[in-house]
């Protein structure tokens, strides 16, 4: 990371709580509870999908055929 970056992330950090208190305000209907909730939600199903996304394309991968001698030589593709 550069210090650049680093030096950002307290702007970004306070752009997101900011923009968490828009909406709070604008949709005072809206109950925190419910933001939490979505959040969070959101958060863990990232984190599953992201958690069995690996061994799933391990065993979804097929391995690859090998190529016939005749194209592997370099001739052209036989037409069908």
């Amino acid at each position: 990371m550069r210090s650049g970056q680093g030096a950002l992330a307290p702007v970004a950090a306070s752009a997101a709580l900011f923009g968490t208190y828009l909406v709070l305000k604008w949709l005072s209907e809206l109950n925190p509870q419910t933001l939490f909730n979505a959040y969070f939600w959101l958060v863990g199903a990232v984190a599953v999908a992201s958690g069995i996304a690996t061994p799933l394309r391990r065993t979804a991968r097929t391995p690859r055929p090998w190529p016939s001698p005749a194209r592997a030589c370099g001739s052209p593709r036989p037409a069908v």
